[in-house]
């Protein structure tokens, strides 16, 4: 994971980028939910795995809970 900066996070330019990358995101999911051939259907789960690969490694995503260990 990259690192991001509380100060990044707030920048225009961050904010226009994750906007962005979250539509893409919007948008696979729903061409995903139709009908299509088999190779088409893995080409949007392809680039959906990506785009949810680039959030996480640019620390867009949602926050995971912590778990403590006893």
């Amino acid at each position: 994971m990259m690192n991001v900066t509380d100060r990044d996070k707030n920048e225009p330019w961050w904010i226009e980028l994750k906007g962005d990358l979250e539509g893409r995101l919007e948008k696979l999911r729903m061409d995903n939910d139709k009908r299509m051939s088999p190779d088409d259907k893995a080409e949007i789960c392809v680039q959906i795995k990506e785009i949810k690969r680039l959030i996480d490694s640019l620390g867009m995503g949602k926050s995971k809970p912590k778990i403590d260990v006893e």
